[in-house]
């Protein structure tokens, strides 16, 4: 029996391990044809990323292809989007899932260091316009759809530095492009995932959760659903869902997805907090004060 992707071709980054590896697996499995991306431990052993694809290709469904290289680099993005080209004949599906945290502890009050900003900020914002940039001209041909990665700490929860700014920055991100790329037949969504990987595990992870937690930025109950999340094959049928034609309606949308949990962002709307006309001249402090500090007081 075909799968739900059956003649779908697919490229997804990070995929060597973690949640870019679920994905690719699941995608595969549904029938579609997986290059598989991941920077190689910045390019010293691409041995996961090979036992990936043969694990894929012994499974059955979908073909499956390595590409080793760092999507921060757009000329390296160009090379894995004409890799799926060059294998498959199109890319109708992109999976923007590569990214690495700022290290257990790391807070938004911390200074980091330039290098740590311009890493964070290049494999998570830079690495997903470079290969939406590179895939786009390719996939106006057919349509086809692109799924990026969020996450919540773009709320301000999780993370910091960078990987705060950088995961809002794909959010945003991901609105425009559905907004500039729906006529062209190309949907544009971003799954904020919640899974067991190497990012949220083990004992530093756990402390730092408990800390935010005594710091009150985390409720309990987020304090628990973060210590007890399920592994990332609860995650990938998501991106599935959003490669495949059942969501052929769906664009611009930042889902949330833990387990078998799945909830969705909406999009900020201002709220007005007062007015006046122009010809009254500028705010005096005293007035700002009075209508807008009395109205966050409350």
């Amino acid at each position: 029996m075909s799968g739900a992707l059956e003649g779908l071709n697919a490229v997804v980054t990070g995929a060597s391990r973690g949640i870019g590896e679920a994905t690719a697996r699941r995608l595969a499995a549904e029938g579609a044809n997986v290059v598989v991306n991941s920077s190689g431990s910045r390019g010293t052993d691409r041995g996961p990323l090979d036992a990936v694809v043969a694990s894929i290709d012994d499974a059955g469904g979908g073909r499956a292809v390595a590409s080793c290289g760092d999507v921060a680099d757009d000329a390296y993005a160009a090379e894995l989007i004409a890799t799926c080209l060059d294998e498959f004949g199109s890319i109708d599906v992109l999976a923007n899932i590569a990214g690495f945290g700022s290290g257990p502890g790391q807070t938004l009050a911390d200074d980091p260091s330039p290098e740590l900003w311009e890493q964070l900020i290049g494999v998570h914002l830079n690495a997903t316009f470079n290969c939406c940039r590179q895939a786009v001209p390719h996939m106006k041909e057919r349509g086809g759809s692109i799924i990026n990665t969020t996450s919540h700490s773009f709320l301000g929860l999780y993370g910091g530095t960078g990987y705060s700014a950088g995961k809002g920055g794909v959010v945003s991100l991901t609105w425009g492009m559905a907004r500039d790329l729906r006529s062209a037949g190309i949907r544009v969504n971003a799954v904020a995932p919640g899974a067991q990987t190497d990012l949220s595990s083990g004992p530093e992870y756990e402390r730092q959760i408990w800390d935010l937690y005594e710091r009150g930025v985390l409720t309990e109950a987020m304090r628990d659903a973060s210590l007890r999340v399920a592994g990332p094959e609860f995650v990938a049928p998501m991106y599935a869902w959003l490669a495949g034609p059942g969501s052929a309606h769906v664009t611009g949308q930042v889902f949330s997805v833990t387990g078998n949990f799945v909830g969705r962002f909406p999009k900020p709307r201002e709220t007005p907090i007062t007015e006046r006309p122009n010809s009254d001249g500028p705010w005096a402090l005293d007035e700002l004060d009075a209508l807008v500090g009395d109205a966050l007081r409350r």
